[in-house]
């Protein structure tokens, strides 16, 4: 739960951040804004290669963000009595918090 809180303060940051590194960026749409993070952010603060958007849902208002990889598998060790924890929920409090800062709703 902790790391995903930090998560979701790392990304409401980096909303400022891409912003005023993108100005000419304006997403109108929730679609828009998922194909911008999909496309542009996650690329260039995780760098990985473009994530995918599968399932969206027949209004547009709903889809599933698919990683190419988890950027943080290569740099976390963990002791085997830490084997449990989820370091993973610090990227998905990351794509909450940069979801949250536009005004969208994650999960």
């Amino acid at each position: 739960k902790q790391l995903e809180k930090m998560g979701f303060r790392i990304g409401s940051r980096l909303v400022d951040d891409f912003c005023s590194k993108n100005p000419t960026v304006r997403c109108k749409s929730f679609t828009e804004s998922m194909k911008i993070i999909a496309t542009k952010a996650l690329p260039t603060y995780l760098s990985m290669g473009d994530a995918r958007l599968e399932d969206w849902n027949d209004d547009g208002t709903s889809v599933l963000l698919v990683l190419p990889h988890n950027p943080l598998e290569n740099w976390v060790e963990l002791p085997e009595e830490l084997e449990a924890l989820q370091y993973s929920n610090l990227l998905a409090g990351a794509i909450r918090g940069a979801l949250e800062m536009g005004n969208l709703r994650g999960n």
